[in-house]
């Protein structure tokens, strides 16, 4: 009699639980954006066609699986024994260090880095002969902990060789003794604005633009839920997003290459946003023109850039008239021409990423 009563408990049991995960799927309301997986979730749209091939019951069955209670829960405890647990290293690609997330760029790509050099030559021959340029690599965040953890991380010393042989006659501005670990954030790639300021000022210097004397407010966004955090799965505390504002940067003018307004450095609506890093300059823009009209002289700088110019730029602003950012991975090197004009006024710095070196077959 002990042992039915046992059976139906448990039989019970299972019920109850199916019912409750049932009625949470019904009553819950429709999750539109996730910011711990970093996308976005859609309803599947009704047609008969799509009901009688079958298809409907597929997209729905995707819908109710994005939709499912406890998603979030259910892919932390999944993190939580892949990494604790069974004790791996990686887990959909990140690495985990304290509640510091990484992502591994390995190995390092030969070929690659000289693509891009050869982009980077394509470029100056064609808008640049004769104009003395400068290049910069943004180290990732491995470079500072790799070694230390015995993780795989790409040569980069021979990186830089790479660099140094095929633009001969650049000159190199090395920023990987200028930054740590803590410049950056720990559940995204992206340095920290609020710790740049003597890299922008080094990085003015060797321009030959005296560093300029300013001061900042500092303004906080939170949370800021990292390209790394969707990745991760692991229920870490989000990173707080630092800003830097005084009355030089409130009042310059942004826009981009068809002349729209995009309001200025910084776009409050795109911290919303599933890359709320975007809050920088308007996000991945081709080309973005700051204009500062303060400004002591009339110099221009021409920034060829990645997303780690956009937090980067503004501690600039103060150095020139107007700063032009171009982003070779969203418009062809040969129609820069169309939209921006080179000339001798100009300094010009290339600063690419680590990853984006290491692979360049997305640059335009």
């Amino acid at each position: 009699m002990a042992k039915d009563w046992k059976h139906k408990a448990i039989c019970l049991s299972f019920i109850l639980v199916l019912a409750g995960f049932m009625l949470a799927h019904i009553l819950l309301p429709h999750r539109e954006i996730s910011y711990t997986e970093g996308r976005t979730f859609r309803r599947p749209e009704f047609s008969r066609e799509k009901l009688f091939s079958g298809r409907m019951a597929l997209e729905y069955e995707k819908y109710a699986l994005e939709q499912f209670p406890l998603r979030d829960r259910f892919r932390g405890l999944k993190a939580l024994t892949a990494f604790y647990l069974l004790r791996l290293e990686e887990h959909n690609g990140v690495q985990v260090l304290g509640d510091g997330i990484y992502l591994r760029e390995y190995p390092l790509r030969e070929d690659s880095v000289r693509a891009a050099a050869a982009k980077f030559r394509e470029v100056y021959s064609r808008y640049l002969a004769g104009q003395p340029v400068y290049y910069a690599v943004v180290p990732d965040k491995n470079c500072y902990v790799a070694a230390e953890r015995g993780w795989l991380a790409p040569d980069y010393e021979r990186m830089l060789d790479i660099l140094r042989e095929n633009l001969p006659g650049w000159t190199y501005i090395d920023l990987f003794a200028e930054l740590t670990i803590a410049d950056y954030y720990r559940t995204d790639g992206h340095w920290r604005q609020e710790r740049l300021i003597p890299l922008a000022d080094t990085i003015l210097a060797r321009m030959g633009r005296e560093p300029v004397q300013r001061e900042y407010q500092r303004h906080e966004l939170y949370p800021f839920y990292g390209a790394y955090y969707a990745r991760c799965g692991l229920p870490l505390a989000p990173d707080t997003i630092t800003y830097l504002t005084n009355p030089v940067l409130e009042a310059v003018r942004v826009w981009d290459q068809d002349g729209r307004d995009l309001g200025g450095i910084y776009n409050p609506e795109l911290f919303s946003s599933l890359n709320p890093y975007n809050f920088f300059l308007s996000g991945p823009v081709p080309i973005i023109t700051i204009e500062n009209s303060s400004a002591a002289d009339d110099r221009e700088l021409v920034i060829f850039r990645d997303s780690f110019a956009s937090s980067l730029a503004p501690l600039l602003v103060e150095g020139y008239a107007r700063i032009h950012l171009v982003d070779l991975r969203y418009i062809p090197g040969d129609r820069l021409g169309e939209k921006l004009q080179f000339g001798p006024n100009q300094d010009v710095l290339f600063l690419y990423s680590i990853p984006v070196l290491n692979n360049s077959s997305m640059l335009r």
